[in-house]
């Protein structure tokens, strides 16, 4: 064999053998790299916002507690009217609605004023909130204002077009739509929460009122309506948005009217 054939043989063997480390380099790297992988899982746990029922047990009064050296545990201030003084009692609390002085089964009599006086309130923990009421009673259509309240205009407002009011007597209602006019002097209608205590609205109204004319025909019930009464429900809605801008006036009014099934 000559010199030339020899040397052609070598290299393709050589070659052979170059290409097998090769391969032999490459499956061990991609073995490799088949075992180089991670995994990892991080659980955050959050909190949901919410608007928590007030606690029967739970001091009500965060902005002006009787002992300031101890702001984890605020006493009532009994003078506040905004708050209810002393624990609250759980029987004339449904839900975010207290009435203190009310009287299960009060008789209505004609020219009598009825001690009815809600509040809306929000247990610890609970996000800022405006705040709704409506009010009505079941009274029949012609004799509804047979029944009517004084509402608090120094911290609630009616809202334009969504009220009932009692022919020649002012701030006076038989029903309707009410907000909030807000914690501070600047009318911003909002109950601001509390991590550690209930917070409260004023009175929406003290009492009801039953007219002097009323008698015991116009003072039932309309048809399918079970007993005389009157009704409050409350509507909470949070104040700002996931990016912290202030949620629209009308969208808010818009959502209270729809928990109010109201047109």
């Amino acid at each position: 064999m000559n010199e030339k054939a020899k040397t052609k043989k070598v290299s393709k063997k050589t070659i052979a053998l170059i290409g097998l480390a090769l391969l032999l380099v490459i499956s061990a790297t991609m073995a490799t790299l088949a075992w180089l992988t991670a995994h990892d899982v991080k659980e955050n746990i959050f909190t949901v916002g919410d608007f928590n029922e007030p606690d029967p047990d739970n001091p009500t009064d965060p902005t002006d507690p009787t002992d300031p050296t101890d702001p984890d545990n605020p006493e009532i201030d009994p003078t506040n009217p905004s708050n209810p003084p002393g624990n609250l009692d759980p029987d004339k609390l449904t839900g975010h609605i207290y009435e203190k002085n009310w009287v299960e089964g009060s008789k209505l009599l004609p020219d009598n004023d009825i001690a009815k006086d809600p509040q809306i309130g929000m247990g610890p923990g609970s996000e800022d909130s405006y705040v709704y009421v409506y009010v009505k009673n079941n009274l029949d259509d012609n004799n509804k204002e047979d029944i009517y309240f004084t509402l608090n205009t120094e911290k609630w407002e009616e809202v334009n077009g969504c009220v009932q009011k009692v022919t020649g007597m002012d701030n006076t209602y038989y029903g309707g739509i009410f907000r909030y006019r807000g914690d501070s002097n600047a009318n911003d209608g909002i109950l601001a929460g509390h991590e550690k205590i209930n917070v409260w609205t004023p009175t929406v109204f003290d009492k009801v009122h039953v007219s002097g004319t009323a008698t015991a025909a116009t003072l039932k019930p309309a048809a399918g309506t079970g007993g005389s009464k009157v009704t409050v429900e409350c509507f909470l809605h949070q104040v700002k948005d996931g990016k912290g801008n202030v949620i629209d006036a009308g969208e808010i009014l818009a959502a209270a009217k729809t928990a109010f099934q109201v047109q």
